[in-house]
């Protein structure tokens, strides 16, 4: 873990190259079950375990994000679009002016954190033509198979890996009070035509489907197939 390093340790692990692999967590609502801190303890969790894969490094963990949906419920803490590219630019400048080349930034989820992180991963490369940076989210690290089987069992990807790491904050009864005004589909219409929708409008407690198929043995799945894809593109 970068914090945990003195700064001659750091020093020494640059000039070796290391590989940082960089946790992206958004701090927002999960439904009345999950703390709202659940991307970041699953992040840094593959993180550390494909880290350790490559002899790498966890760096700090990126949690503020462009989560401007989320904002219907409390929680959440959210920076702009430009905010969070500067604050890219100034991450990778930093570990650039120290001597590590080799980023790898993990987001949990897609959303507006990744497509924005996308757009600022252009922009530095406009002028760092030599970096070497990759950007990944979970579901581009699974195998279809694992993905189809997470959808087979009806399992929240999300809830079974806090299961698995951390099960003292998930609180699963909860999920019984849940209250869902519309299907998903509406979700989709509402987000092409932004008509003045409210994601609490259709769902609010959170939760847009109800998945009954969440086990801590899915999660560790999840959690040891993403690190060891993470842990293979920190060799490359």
């Amino acid at each position: 873990m970068f914090q945990n390093l003195t700064f001659r340790e750091i020093e020494s692990l640059a000039k070796q190259n290391v590989p940082i692999i960089i946790p992206v967590a958004q701090i927002e609502a999960h439904g009345p079950h999950l703390p709202v801190g659940a991307y970041l303890y699953c992040a840094e969790e593959i993180c550390r375990r494909a880290a350790i894969a490559v002899g790498g490094l966890v760096g700090l963990p990126i949690t503020l994000g462009d989560c401007a949906d989320f904002t219907y419920w409390p929680g959440h803490i959210t920076v702009s679009a430009q905010t969070l590219i500067a604050i890219f630019r100034d991450y990778c400048e930093s570990l650039r002016a120290q001597g590590f080349g080799r980023l790898a930034f993990f987001c949990c989820a897609g959303g507006n954190i990744a497509n924005t992180l996308h757009l600022a991963a252009g922009e530095y490369f406009k002028d760092h033509h030599d970096a070497d940076i990759v950007l990944v989210t979970l579901n581009q690290l699974l195998h279809p198979q694992t993905t189809q089987m997470i959808q087979k069992q009806d399992a929240d990807p999300m809830t079974s890996m806090m299961l698995a790491i951390r099960p003292d904050l998930v609180h699963l009864d909860k999920l019984k009070e849940v209250e869902i005004k519309s299907h998903i589909e509406q979700l989709r219409q509402a987000y092409c035509f932004r008509e003045g929708y409210r994601l609490s409008d259709f769902f609010p407690d959170g939760v847009y489907h109800v998945r009954k198929g969440c086990t801590k043995e899915v999660g560790e799945k999840i959690m040891a197939e993403a690190a060891d894809s993470l842990g293979k593109l920190g060799k490359e």
